[in-house]
Order: C-alpha cells, then structure tokens, then sequence
C-alpha cells in the first residue's frame, strides 16, 4: 500500500535550534559519545566537520548525536553519507531515523544492510530486531491515520503553551501546577479543574517512580481526599496532563508508557459506571500521535474544537498547538495511489 499520501497528513516538519556547549579535544567528545552524552560530544562533531567534511566516522559521530539530540532532520544528511560510506552503525540509525520519517521502504533497505554487515552478531540482530518491530507497529498506525480537519497551528514557547487553549468556561480550565501547588514550582505539567471548580485532577511523582494521575475534591475550604487514578491508568512510565470531559467520565491523559510510539503518547479512557472503574485506555489514532511528544488533549464541546500539543520535529524549548474538528465518528483516510516522480 503507498502511504505517502497519509504520511503528508501527519509529517508536521519544523526546524531545531543548535544546542551550544564547550568542548576540548575529539577524543573527549569521543568518550562522551560512548557514554551517551550526545549533547555535549555535539558541539565538537560539529567543529571537527567544518574541518573534514568528507570523513565518514564523523559523519556518523554528528549524524548519531543530532539524532540522539532531537534534530532528527539535520541529522539526515550525515548519516546518509555515513551509510554511502559503509559505516555499519550508520545503518541502523538512518533506518531508525527513516522509520520516524514513514519511510519504511527506504527504512527496510537501510536495516537489511545492517543485518548482512552482522549477521553474526547477536546483539546487533536483537536491537535489529527491536527497530523492525517498531517500525512494523509505526506503519500499522499510519494506515490507520484519521480523517482529521486542522484549522490552525501555533508555535509557542513550552512555557507558554497554555495560553493557546482557550475553553469555554463549561469545558472547566487548565492551569500549570505551579498555581495551584507552591511545591510544584518549576513543574512543566498541568492541572485540570472542573466547571464547578470541586474537582481536579494533575500529576506528580518523581524520575525514580514516575508521575502518576491524581484526584481532589473541594471539601469545605480546602482541597483534599486525594485519590490516584487506578492502575489501568496509572502504569509503568509517566501519566500526565490529564482533561475530563464535561460529562464528568471522559478522561483524555498522556503517558510515556501504554506502548507510546515514543515520549508522551494521547490516550483516552471512560468510567464505567456499572464495573465502578474505568475502562482500559485507548491509544488515540494518528496524526494525534507520533514517535515524538503529544500531549494535553482538550476538547470544547460548547465550542466544538479541540487543541493539541505536540513537539515534533520542533526546537528544544518550544511545542506547536493544533487545534482541529473533533469528529463525531471515527473515520481513516483511505490511502492514495501516487504515481512515483
């Protein structure tokens, strides 16, 4: 099936910012990049560049730090040549890279290399593995990519964001945590308050045990009674940014865990009011979704629109706010024979 017609649908593409450090020598930026520290070995990859353009290790170096970084788009070109030069790690990571792109052909084709050059490795086959069988669920959702009409898109600040969600007062409001507890100063996360303003529901935790949902209730003067959400909604990974519909049942959340695609995913659940818990999340349908950042889904029944945000393909410190239709039924956007160019 030819998804590029879907693909244009839910390919929102946007430009990073350069990440500025310091660095001393290439063979310090070496050990940071076998440690993980992307970002700091980045600023020197890139000096060395300038130097050696054509020097297929540090195509690669710079290519798998931008990747690691974010900067998904920039990192292309690197391991592009990186992968015309037979560099083998470079395969994986274009293929990876293609993948979060909905290229898959050109994804596959980057993975089979990367298979003959270790066939018998093991441990590369396993992370292989691992790469096709997220590309192979990726493509699965693409085909299942919903017919959605976006009106309008704003780039904010993350800071900022909130300022996009403009609710009617049936919808209830949103705020950071930081207006509601003087403890969660700092927090990028939200908290929801009802129309009635009696209840609310936020996040906390920490990166040890995660941030879970949470409920209070407006007692006499005071919130308390805190409740957490169950465990069909508070699983592994970190639940956030929660929105109640006005019937009081629908809960729209994010999580990083339920088998994102990657960082927070959208997902929805409904208290069911004969089993007295709510029902097993659903994973919202693409373009809701991605391998990137999705989060606060909020709808306006009263105005019959609903917002996003998502930080695709955007720069570190800031998210795009779409706001869309919400459909009255679920359909899919049927896929779209293109002739090839």
């Amino acid at each position: 099936m030819n998804i590029r017609y879907i693909c244009h649908i839910i390919l929102f593409i946007g430009l990073g910012i350069p990440f500025q450090a310091h660095a001393q020598s290439l063979d310090e930026a070496k050990e940071w990049y076998q440690e993980g520290r992307y970002a700091e070995a980045l600023p020197v990859f890139q000096r060395e560049y300038q130097d050696n353009p054509t020097n297929a290790p540090i195509n690669q170096w710079l290519g798998v730090s931008l990747y690691e970084t974010g900067r998904l788009i920039e990192a292309r070109e690197y391991l592009e040549f990186a992968s015309g030069r037979r560099v083998t790690e470079a395969y994986l990571y274009l293929g990876e890279l293609y993948t979060k792109l909905y290229r898959f052909d050109e994804a596959e084709k980057e993975f089979e290399k990367y298979q003959r050059a270790n066939r018998r490795n093991q441990e590369a086959l396993d992370r292989l593995e691992q790469a096709r069988e997220y590309a192979d669920r990726l493509q699965r959702a693409v085909s299942r990519t919903e017919d959605v009409q976006i009106i309008d898109s704003l780039l904010l600040p993350k800071s900022e964001f909130l300022t996009a969600y403009n609710l009617s007062t049936s919808s209830g409001s949103l705020m950071p945590l930081s207006e509601f507890f003087n403890e969660q100063v700092g927090s990028d996360k939200t908290l929801y308050m009802n129309e009635r303003g009696d209840k609310i529901y936020y996040s906390r935790g920490d990166e040890t045990t995660g941030t879970h949902l949470y409920t209070m209730e407006k007692l006499i003067d005071a919130f308390g009674n805190e409740k957490p959400l169950p465990s069909s909604i508070n699983a592994m990974g970190n639940q956030a940014y929660p929105f109640v519909l006005s019937d009081g049942l629908t809960i729209y959340f994010a999580s990083t865990g339920h088998q994102s695609f990657g960082g927070y995913d959208l997902y929805v659940t409904r208290y069911n009011l004969a089993s007295d818990t709510y029902l097993v999340p659903n994973q919202l349908n693409m373009p809701f979704n991605s391998p990137f950042n999705d989060y606060l889904m909020a709808i306006d029944e009263e105005k019959g629109v609903g917002w996003f945000a998502s930080d695709r393909f955007q720069p570190a410190d800031s998210v795009c706010i779409y706001t869309f239709i919400p459909n009255q039924r679920v359909t899919l956007v049927e896929a779209v024979e293109m002739e090839s160019e």
